[in-house]
């Protein structure tokens, strides 16, 4: 599975519960913000505004709530994918947005539309600076600025957040652990030495279906993303609390016997193509041997192989005697250790009959 979709997945586990976007909203955003809009009110919507073209750069999660003033706002958590930076994020911004409004719009064409919170969770690239859209127009004059459409986002860049302040979030211990792999997505060392500080939550008073989940969760974005050796896996492993690593110890082994099951299955697979690559071969020996005047690109297509191999075969048996032919085609058609002894002597066969009468 690709990265960006193991990140997409424990990002959605994680923003799937209000507790822990209660909590995200209090410790990362702006007190200005979550002091207008009434937390206890707080429910998940099932809605998304990705469309296919979006879908490249974002996922997100949607709630709703009411304002202290007596409206309804909507608060979209955003993640972005994307593995480099675009400076043109605004733009992709302003096109969520406009998805947004225009779905309101369609619900109700009289009434004002909810206020609307974007709020772009960033964990790519450090050092960047979040252009907002009018930041990415040359505008003549300030004077034009107000023709320009004008918007802020929330952005929460967790390259400039420190690992102690994302600890310290209160309830949000899901979230806690989510943000801090997230961070070292591509520090494995990082987590080698600090697997304690992403399970801290184990010794909060949490019902145990709730931390299976988290603990099964977190584990599986682990073993995916990292793709622990062996030692790697025991240094890991020896800082976890009890009942973590009864888990990760099932886990693991379970992961090593898919891989293993894996590694056989592309081996029967592989063995599958040799044969199939070795009877290609054969059978165009017999078609030159039967039909010395076929067109090459006829022959390529009754043997299922190539216009080119076929010329390149034709070449070998017409230039060269049985032993250096077949020595040949061993080296030009197959990867070494590729034929066992049965398929070189088939092979041989094969070539021998090609002189025979010639």
């Amino acid at each position: 599975m690709p990265q960006e979709n193991l990140h997409d997945k424990l990002f959605k586990q994680t923003f799937s519960s209000v507790k822990e976007i209660r909590a995200f909203i209090l410790h990362f955003l702006d007190e200005k913000i979550y002091k207008e809009l009434d937390l206890s009110t707080l429910q998940l919507a099932n809605v998304s505004y990705i469309d296919a073209q979006l879908q490249e750069y974002f996922s997100d999660i949607v709630c709703t709530c009411r304002t202290r003033a007596g409206g309804t706002a909507e608060v979209s958590f955003l993640l972005e994918h994307k593995s480099y930076y675009d400076e043109r994020l605004s733009l992709q911004m302003l096109r969520y947005l406009l998805k947004m409004y225009d779905y309101q719009n369609r619900q109700s064409k009289h009434k004002p539309f909810d206020f609307v919170l974007p709020v772009l969770l960033y964990h790519g690239r450090p050092n960047v600076t979040h252009k907002e859209f009018i930041d990415l127009i040359n505008v003549p004059s300030p004077e034009l600025n107000a023709y320009i459409p004008t918007f802020k986002y929330e952005v929460v860049d967790l390259n400039k957040l420190s690992d102690e302040f994302i600890l310290s979030v209160e309830y949000g211990y899901f979230m806690q652990s989510t943000l801090l792999l997230f961070k070292h997505k591509n520090d494995k060392e990082y987590l080698l030495q600090n697997s304690d500080k992403i399970f801290t939550f184990v010794k909060r008073d949490l019902a145990k279906d709730e931390l299976d989940l988290i603990i099964h969760s977190l584990l599986t974005y682990i073993f995916r993303v990292f793709e622990f050796k062996n030692p790697e896996y025991e240094n890991f492993h020896k800082k976890l609390d009890d009942m973590v690593q009864a888990k990760a110890g099932s886990m693991y082994a379970k992961w090593q016997a898919e891989g293993r099951q894996k590694g056989r299955q592309e081996g029967r697979q592989e063995g599958k193509e040799t044969g199939k690559n070795l009877t290609s071969v054969l059978v165009l020996i017999k078609i030159f041997k039967s039909m010395p005047d076929i067109d090459k690109e006829a022959a390529a297509n009754l043997a299922n192989i190539s216009k080119k191999q076929a010329e390149k075969l034709y070449a070998l048996l017409t230039k060269n005697k049985v032993k250096k032919a077949t020595e040949l085609i061993v080296k030009e058609f197959f990867v070494v250790g590729e034929l066992n002894m049965k398929d070189i002597a088939e092979l041989k066969k094969g070539v021998t009959a090609f002189y025979k009468n010639a």
